[in-house]
C-alpha cells in the first residue's frame, strides 16, 4: 500500500493595513442615493413621450423645466454642502463663456423679428443652462 502525503490546502494570508491608513467601507452609501437619482431623471428626458402635443418635444422641456426647479430647491435648501462646488463651476472659464452666451441671447430677443419664438427658445436656453449647472454641481 502507498502512502498519500496530506497536504494542507493553501490558505491566503490575510492583509494586515497600516495603522496610519483609513479603510475603505465597501457598504452602501446612502448619502449618494439623490445625487444618482437625479442623474437618472435627467436621463429618463429622452423616455418621455409627445402625448399628442403639437410640438413633440414640448412635454420634454416641460419636463426638464419642472426637474431643474425642482434641483435648484434641494441645493439651495443644502447650499452649505455645495458651497465649494457652486464656486468651482462659477470661477471655471467655460462655464463664464457659456453665461456670456446666455446673456446675449437673452439680448438679441429684443431685436428679433419673432420675439415669441425668440422666447420660446430663450426658454429652452434657460431649461437647458439650468440643467447644465445642476448636473455639474
Amino acid at each position: 500500500m502507498e502512502k498519500k502525503n496530506k497536504v494542507a490546502p493553501k490558505t491566503q494570508s490575510s492583509k494586515v493595513l497600516p495603522a496610519s491608513g483609513k479603510q475603505k467601507s465597501a457598504s452602501f452609501n446612502s448619502g449618494n442615493i439623490i445625487p444618482l437619482l437625479v442623474f437618472a431623471l435627467y436621463m429618463a428626458i429622452h423616455f418621455i413621450t409627445d402625448f399628442g402635443a403639437y410640438d413633440a418635444m414640448g412635454p420634454q422641456w416641460l419636463y426638464m423645466a419642472a426637474l431643474d426647479f425642482l434641483v435648484i430647491l434641494y441645493i439651495l435648501a443644502r447650499k452649505d454642502e455645495f458651497k465649494e462646488a457652486i464656486s468651482t463651476i462659477l470661477n471655471n472659464i467655460f462655464s463664464k463663456i457659456y453665461l456670456t452666451y446666455f446673456g446675449l441671447a437673452g439680448i438679441s430677443i429684443l431685436f428679433a423679428i419673432n420675439s415669441t419664438e425668440g422666447w420660446v427658445g430663450y426658454a429652452r436656453l434657460i431649461a437647458t443652462v439650468g440643467a447644465f449647472f445642476n448636473l455639474s454641481i
